[in-house]
């Protein structure tokens, strides 16, 4: 409550408080509905057209991203050096790791910049 109090007037937070309890309770009736059950979940969420939808562009995001994605560069670069002619096979050996080294800091810059720096809330 404290943080509601926070966030909204004091004449709202208690209007917020029912809307969130209403909310609560309206989950409640609708997960009665699906059911428990595993299969009775994904029944329902199969039926949804907007999951199933969602569902479909996931699934081909992904497959997609297998065959042309960093992976792919990853496993064949040693290959694909190799193809390029270059002089020998530790200077191709040298070149896919360099890639691959690059690869691990990209990697890492990402993760970093991505977490929380723990600044205030």
């Amino acid at each position: 409550m404290a943080i509601l109090e926070k966030i909204y007037p004091p004449n709202e937070v208690e209007e917020e408080i029912k809307a969130l309890q209403s909310s609560i309770e309206a989950e409640k009736v609708e997960k009665g509905s699906i059911g428990d059950g595993f299969f009775s979940k994904i029944k329902s969420a199969w039926c949804d057209v907007v999951v199933r939808v969602d569902l479909y562009a996931g699934i081909t995001v992904q497959v997609a991203h297998k065959f042309v994605g960093i992976n792919t560069v990853m496993y064949y670069s040693l290959t694909i050096v190799q193809l390029a002619r270059f002089a020998s096979n530790k200077t191709a050996l040298a070149l896919s790791l360099i890639t691959s080294g690059l690869n691990v800091v990209d990697s890492m810059l990402v993760y970093f910049l991505s977490t929380d720096s723990g600044g205030e809330d």
